[in-house]
């Protein structure tokens, strides 16, 4: 047990240092993606991952192999927000939703759940249905990039049509040249007041900046435009999340 704290210790100092190890995850997306965020006591953190590795894991993995869910990813935050832990399951139908806790709570044991519950300081939830995503070919995604909108229900079908004639286009561009591993976009269905989010995966740190520039370059060419696009959002966030390794490598 002290060699499994000295290693998520180390981890932990490296994750919030320079972000996530190389680890594959599981890029499934279906119909839902269901985000879970949590603010944890950053003195908790390591006593936090500890029981991730050690019991939420295997139960996120018995889920995925029952077919409640189709895919899981856990993120830890790095810039924006107060909340500093991400899990995000996605699935292939509203029931699964409810299926899915109610079978996380059995299976997750007493004394897990009843520690764990002492280290959040605060919670949210938020459901979306997958409406546009692609992912470059065995990417190694270490960063998530997330962009929240709230945008008037009216006007989602005009901020449609910029993302499709003046986002997608710069979007897929950087992908093929590298400096994007990837999109997804969500249409909001259950949470908060942002009822459109576009997440931006990346290999590398330093890709981040050179999307921005590409993307923001893009929509700032033509002041009018920006004036008319600008238009369409009430508010916004950015947030930057680190892939959390699905599993502590082996000694």
């Amino acid at each position: 047990m002290n060699q499994l704290k000295q290693v998520l210790s180390a981890l932990v100092v490296l994750l919030i240092l320079f972000g996530s190890t190389g680890y594959a995850q599981d890029q499934s997306v279906t119909e839902y993606a269901y985000v879970a965020d949590f603010k944890i006591n950053y003195g908790d953190m390591m006593d936090w991952m500890e029981s991730h590795y050690e019991y939420t894991v295997p139960v996120l993995n018995s889920l995925q192999e029952d077919g409640i869910i189709t895919g899981w990813s856990v993120w830890q935050h790095n810039t924006g927000s107060d909340y500093n832990w991400r899990m995000v399951f996605n699935t292939s139908g509203w029931a699964n939703i409810n299926n899915f806790w109610n079978t996380y709570f059995e299976r997750m044991p007493a004394e897990a759940m009843e520690s764990s519950m002492g280290m959040i300081e605060a919670h949210r939830d938020n459901i979306y249905v997958s409406a546009a995503y692609q992912y470059a070919e065995d990417a190694n995604i270490k960063y998530a990039y997330e962009s929240q909108f709230h945008i008037n229900f009216s006007d989602l079908e005009a901020w449609n049509e910029v993302w499709a004639e003046k986002m997608k286009p710069v979007i897929e561009g950087q992908m093929s040249s590298g400096n994007s591993a990837g999109y997804y976009i969500g249409d909001h269905s259950t949470g908060n007041k942002y009822n459109r989010i576009q997440v931006y995966f990346f290999e590398d740190w330093d890709h981040i900046d050179d999307f921005n520039a590409a993307l923001m370059g893009s929509m700032l060419s033509d002041p009018e435009e920006w004036k008319t696009t600008g238009s369409l959002v009430q508010s916004h966030d950015d947030i930057i999340w680190e892939l959390v390794p699905y599993e502590i490598a082996a000694e």
